[in-house]
């Protein structure tokens, strides 16, 4: 932040509005130009918005070794009133809960597509075994078939036979080869081809399973740190109002404690609200106490918090004058007496409510 005292002396031709030439009319009296060499104060260059914007960047370059941060360029930032300030807090608390909230089921849609994705990969990985056992079967079905057909061509071809009759017995062999064993060869070698192909499919899909999976991760993990940059943005931000409120007004803690104390004993939102703004409250109803766990009606009492050196945290709370565990203890005592039961004189602990102890 600085303030400065600018005196805009400059020098060079006046700037004047352009208009449209009319014809010097008779009589009209003309002056003199200046010259344009001479000084004069002129705040149309030195003070424009684009040059007070200047400035402020200049300065926060020239400061930034020092820690000094520009302010926001074109802020449109407003004062806000003490109360709202306080309504803002208590707003970007429910905020960042939700935003948390937001965050866990984030986490579990991810974690159940994970899931989903690994379950998919696994009976991929057991279609592809399966399949590649059964195409290990068909290989060794061929290959016994194979050698079951050479063996009976070998069988064939050593057979003492005559010329012609050799070639008699190559073609009978053949045509049994083909008969017997070429058939089986070509349905059990069709069938390879296509548990091949099923392989290939699978091995393809399981690579595709992994690559989603895999782009999935990466994209929840970026997106769970930016969440988890922004959450703790957050907290800091809130951790500093609060300190912020906790250092210019230092009751507050003392003030929010007797506030759940006030709601904690039968008063409503609105009038523990009042009460910690130390505004008196009329009040008919019942007051609980959590020294004698019993209820006492209230009729047209007046309730109010005020300070008190005494009294914890340096408050009271009085209902019609009495500080409020005195009136409890005497509305016990009527009740008592109402009943016919005599309470001896005793000394009872400080005035102090339960949540201080």
């Amino acid at each position: 932040h600085i303030h400065a005292a600018v005196v805009p002396i400059v020098t060079g031709e006046r700037r004047k509005v352009k208009e449209k030439r009319i014809p010097d009319k008779p009589g009209k009296k003309k002056y003199r130009k200046k010259s344009p060499d001479a000084v004069r104060l002129c705040n149309d260059d030195v003070m424009s918005r684009i040059k007070l914007k200047e400035y402020q960047d200049t300065y926060a370059e020239a400061m930034a070794g020092y820690g000094l941060q520009r302010g926001i360029d074109g802020s449109v930032a407003r004062h806000i009133s003490t109360q709202e300030f306080y309504r803002n807090a208590i707003a970007g608390q429910k905020s960042l809960q939700n935003n948390i909230d937001a965050l866990l089921q984030i986490e579990e849609q991810k974690r159940q597509a994970v899931e989903q994705l690994k379950q998919q990969e696994q009976e991929a990985r057991t279609d592809y075994e399966q399949t590649k056992a059964m195409r290990e079967h068909k290989t060794a079905e061929l290959e016994a078939t194979e050698h079951e057909l050479k063996a009976v061509k070998g069988e064939l071809k050593t057979e003492k036979l005559k010329s012609a009759a050799a070639e008699v017995g190559s073609n009978i062999v053949e045509g049994i080869g083909s008969l017997v064993g070429t058939s089986k060869v070509k349905r059990q070698e069709q069938q390879i081809g296509a548990l091949r192909q099923e392989v290939a499919a699978h091995e393809e899909t399981i690579e595709i399973l992994q690559t989603q999976m895999q782009t999935m991760q990466t994209d929840h993990s970026r997106r769970l740190l930016e969440v988890q940059r922004q959450s703790q943005q957050t907290i800091g931000k809130l951790q500093g109002e609060i300190d912020r409120i906790y250092h210019w007004l230092p009751d507050t803690p003392r003030l929010i404690k007797w506030g759940e104390y006030c709601r904690a004993i039968g008063f409503s939102d609105g009038q523990a609200r009042d009460l910690v703004n130390m505004r008196p409250v009329r009040f008919s109803g019942e007051l609980y106490s959590h020294e004698h766990s019993q209820h006492f009606e209230v009729e047209n009492s007046e309730a109010r918090l005020m300070r008190d050196e005494k009294g914890p945290g340096g408050f009271q709370l009085f209902i019609d004058r009495t500080p409020i565990l005195r009136w409890f203890r005497k509305k016990a005592k009527e009740f008592l007496e109402r009943l016919g039961i005599e309470i001896p004189e005793k000394r009872h602990q400080a005035n102090t409510p339960k949540m201080w102890h």
